[in-house]
């Protein structure tokens, strides 16, 4: 599988990981970004704007190439990958934001566009142009429902989209945003995600 993907957040989740739920056109408070990684520079760190300072490393050799804005990675779905050093992910409410493409029409392999493995994942699904988004929140994946339920798709996965997958365990509100605009929900158990303290991967699975 070849992929690219323009910038990673996560915020308590461009890649953005923050912390924000419940919204019907996906939105990020600054104040909560937890990294942010919008791959412009060169080298083999991807610098964190978000200032928390979890910079990550380039493994493999993925390929900068132009993006949305800016630049954007191209991962060859074999060994390039980003791994963002340990930190632990929020566990009360959670949003993660990705700008994706695909090579060819249908995603030809499972990937993990983002992973901390024992928390969340935001994953193309194979043979199809789904894109899914699961957690560990009581046991895994977005238990009671399989690890597939809630995937959506755009139009033309050779485009390029955001994603953006939200999920409050407060209300159990799961979300996932394709451009920003809402297109799947489900209602998940009102339990905490699991706390993952080790890296996060972008373009692998472990």
């Amino acid at each position: 599988m070849k992929f690219r993907v323009i910038g990673v957040t996560l915020v308590c989740i461009g890649l953005i990981f923050a912390g924000l739920t419940g919204q019907s056109a996906a939105a990020i408070d600054p104040n909560t970004i937890v990294g942010m990684w919008l791959f412009d520079g060169s080298g083999d760190i991807a610098k964190d704007s978000s200032g928390n300072g979890l910079d990550g490393v380039l493994v493999d050799g993925p390929e900068r190439i132009n993006g949305v804005f800016g630049k954007a990675l191209r991962f060859d779905g074999v060994a390039s990958h980003l791994m963002i050093p340990d930190h632990a992910n929020p566990t009360t409410a959670i949003t993660v934001t990705a700008w994706v493409k695909s090579t060819p029409e249908t995603w030809n392999v499972h990937g993990w566009v983002v992973e901390k493995r024992d928390a969340f994942m935001l994953h193309n699904v194979e043979a199809t142009t789904d894109m899914g988004w699961i957690m560990c929140n009581g046991g895994c994946w977005n238990l009671p429902f399989t690890w597939t339920d809630g995937a959506v798709s755009p139009d033309d996965i050779t485009e390029w989209h955001m994603y953006t997958g939200t999920f409050d365990s407060a209300t159990g509100e799961w979300y996932l945003y394709i451009d920003g605009e809402k297109e799947s929900e489900l209602e998940l158990d009102k339990a905490p995600i699991a706390e993952d303290v080790g890296p996060m991967y972008v373009g692998r699975d472990t």
